[in-house]
């Protein structure tokens, strides 16, 4: 064996962000095989924001809708939980700096009044008027409230299924409101300039080559071959199937028109989609696809190009946890994300997240929200026990630290045939009072046992930015007996962190132990008091030579 040659290797953060497609022999050596919680940006991967309390509805009961209600002259967030509806008030003030988020919720129908708290809804206005919030759910009346007032939809004709229709959606497309029911392939469409009354039936039986219901009616704007836009209304069946028509008229001949049939994957859910620019991304079991794509190119491939880089992990989601509730996306433009959310059990929810500009992916752990919805340019989320939270605005998750892991992709180090032996990792980020950094050395594309739920750190008590002396990795020094608060703390390389509450530069080496052709780290922290940024990475290694 040759004589071992020790080298100081620098590499970037993982910027390439989370890889869930390529093969781990094969993978960007700028991706990560695990990153949670970690945002890739251009240069540096920044820690995701925190939640806060906004309002608590009282009912102990998940949180199912959150939804913006725009009138002529404000926008109003409500709520649903355990059959109630709310509206809530903001009271949030500007106080040293800091915005201090709170609401005040009134009750605009009781606990108990409605079957379902899970609606789908949609805002109807004509000039002259404040305008309505239309509420659909499948299993009640489909309701309407004006700001004061919640009344079932008023509806005329002789269809015995619009005796108080229970439609599951409803989509405001040129001055109609188009609704479907759960279990159905036809939908029903009100007269130009209303949303209630008079409402018509269109029977889609015959046009579908796959049978099945409607999912979701969406609306998709196309960019025409002049200068104009074209708007066109999109039917999404449960079985994949999508009736693309153009027109505001599907009464009148050459004022509606079919102008395509197209076949994708099955779409998780009625709240499975959102717009995204002038494209509109559907949730399916095969990955997030862009609609425009669809129609565009048809269904190429079982691989959709928008979700492409963390395939296997989203499929794995969708054929496993399919069945939950919960799965929805949303565009958050003020932080340039894009979040998918994926439910793990009925209480247990990760995100799947797209930074827009970088167009690279993470995933988000520790946010269990059964909906979300963006009101007022911020991101809102209900949660299990009845409380509507603020998300990505605050530097710990209500208080507690935010959890972070990561494992970037196995690297040959330019030297595929030789053995190499990781000995120490100097991990450059910076943030203020972080809680202990875990850091375990692995070689030849071994993972950790489960790699779909790798361990975060535990949490501890926010005052105490330390773990409890017996759970120290070795490379630690113990904590005396009966420790001061100054003696209280996480440790770098022998040597406290930063005290100030001021950002800090790790810059210690630390142990670790790794031997093979290709190597890489976990890395597990907690933070509660700034935003961490990780930086690049220090390593030590020896050249060993071939084997």
């Amino acid at each position: 064996m040759n004589q071992p040659q020790s080298q100081v290797l620098s590499i970037d953060a993982p910027v390439a962000g989370w890889n869930a497609f390529d093969s781990l022999d094969a993978m960007p050596a700028d991706a990560a095989i695990i990153l949670d919680n970690l945002i890739p940006g251009a240069g540096t991967c920044e820690g995701r924001k925190g939640n806060v309390l906004y309002v608590d509805l009282l009912t102990g009961k998940p949180v199912e809708t959150v939804a913006s209600y725009h009138t002529r002259n404000e926008s109003i967030l409500v709520a649903a939980s355990d059959g109630g509806i709310w509206e809530i008030e903001d009271t949030s003030v500007q106080g040293g700096g800091v915005w201090q988020q709170s609401g005040i919720a009134t009750n605009i129908a009781a606990i108990g009044t409605f079957q379902s708290s899970r609606w789908q809804t949609s805002n109807f206005r004509r000039a002259d008027e404040e305008g309505v919030m239309i509420l659909s759910n499948g299993v009640d009346d489909t309701q309407i409230y004006n700001g004061n007032t919640l009344v079932p939809m008023s509806t005329t004709g002789s269809d015995p299924e619009l005796v108080a229709p229970t439609f599951i959606g409803n989509l405001v497309f040129k001055g109609r409101v188009y609704y479907w029911l759960d279990n159905d392939n036809a939908f029903w469409y009100s007269q130009a300039g209303s949303y209630q009354g008079e409402l018509k039936k269109f029977d889609l039986g015959s046009q579908v080559q796959r049978g099945g219901k409607i999912m979701m009616i969406v609306s998709w704007t196309q960019q025409d071959s002049g200068d104009g836009k074209d708007d066109f209304i999109v039917f999404v069946f449960d079985t994949g199937e999508v009736l693309v028509y153009q027109g505001d008229d599907p009464e009148t001949v050459g004022y509606w028109e079919q102008v395509g049939r197209y076949i994708t994957s099955e779409p998780m859910s009625v709240r499975g989609h959102s717009g995204y620019g002038a494209d509109h991304i559907l949730m399916t079991k095969d990955g997030y696809i862009s609609l425009a794509s669809i129609i565009q190119q048809g269904r190429t491939s079982d691989v959709p190009a928008f979700s492409r880089l963390i395939h296997s992990a989203v499929t794995e989601r969708t054929q496993s946890r399919g069945h939950l509730y919960g799965w929805e996306c949303e565009l958050y433009p003020r932080r340039g994300l894009f979040l998918f959310n994926v439910p793990l059990s009925d209480d247990t929810f990760e995100q799947h997240v797209m930074n827009t500009i970088t167009q690279k992916w993470c995933r988000f752990r520790g946010l269990n929200f059964n909906t979300m919805e963006v009101h007022n340019e911020r991101l809102y989320g209900g949660a299990q026990d009845g409380v509507v939270y603020v998300m990505l605005e605050a530097t710990s998750d209500n208080g507690q630290p935010i959890q972070f892991a990561a494992m970037p992709a196995f690297n040959y180090h330019g030297n595929p045939g030789t053995n190499k032996h990781l000995t120490a990792v100097n991990f450059i980020s910076t943030y203020a009072h972080p809680n202990l950094v875990e850091i375990d050395g692995y070689a030849d594309f071994d993972l950790p046992t489960n790699i779909k739920e790798v361990d975060l750190p535990p949490i501890y008590a926010p005052s105490s930015w330390s773990v409890y002396p017996d759970t120290y990795p070795p490379w630690i020094p113990a904590l005396p007996a009966n420790p001061t608060q100054s003696e209280i703390g996480s440790y770098w390389d022998e040597d406290f962190w930063s005290s100030e509450n001021t950002p800090y530069t790790t810059k210690g080496w630390q142990n670790v132990s790794a031997f093979g052709y290709a190597v890489t780290i976990l890395v597990r922290f907690a933070e509660g008091s700034d935003t961490p940024i990780w930086r690049s990475t220090g390593l030590r290694l020896h050249q060993v030579g071939a084997q």
